[in-house]
This record gives structure tokens, sequence and C-alpha cells, in this order.
């Protein structure tokens, strides 16, 4: 995937300027038109590419350290959830393994 997010600018770059071109050869504009659009769509794209590759590359990295500082392991006290582990009916507090609020229950009493 790291070969794919460095490489992310001219791709995007390239896909976005050929189909501009293509758009501006069947519309028939005149090839200084063409060349022009093929060069901004590139350009443009090419920059969004950038930031994208900016950012997964700055998620990768923060993921890397997590794991070397064992903040990413889950080992502790609570288990790790799964669609699988996770019984119909639920509550997020009970999956979250935090105890049920008083007040809560007090509402529901008055309430009645």
């Amino acid at each position: 995937m790291t070969s794919l997010v460095y490489q992310l600018p001219t791709v995007l770059g390239t896909l976005a300027g050929m189909l501009v071109t293509l758009v501006s050869i069947v519309n028939e504009t005149s090839p200084t038109t063409c060349l022009v659009k093929a060069v901004a769509a590139f350009a443009v794209f090419a920059g969004f590419g950038m930031i994208l590759r900016y950012a997964l590359t700055n998620i990768e990295e923060q993921e890397g350290s997590r794991r070397e500082t064992g903040q990413g392991d889950h080992s502790s006290n609570t288990p790790e959830l799964t669609l699988e582990s996770v019984r119909p009916g639920a509550s997020v507090a009970e999956l979250l393994g935090e105890a049920p609020s008083n007040s809560l229950s007090q509402e529901e009493t008055t309430a009645a």
C-alpha cells in the first residue's frame, strides 16, 4: 500500500488530464484550449493527490508509533469487541464496561 500512496499525485493527475483531454477532443475544442484544460486538471488533481498522500502517510506514522509504544495494543482489562462478540440488544454502556447510571433508572420510574 505504501508504494501506491507515494504514487497518488501522479496517478490522479494523469487520469484527470487524460479524461479532460478525451472530453475536450470529443467536444471538438481547439488544441490550445484542450492543452490548457488538461494541464489545469493535472495540476489540480496532482495537488489533491499530494494532500491525500500527506494524510495517509501521517496516519501510517501515527499507527506505527502507537504500535511501538504499546498504546495500540488492547490487551488491558477490556476485551476486544468484534461483530461476533456483540449480542443483540446490548447497551453501549455494557459494551464499554461502564457501570449503569442511577439517574437513568430514576427517570424511568418517574416517567411510568
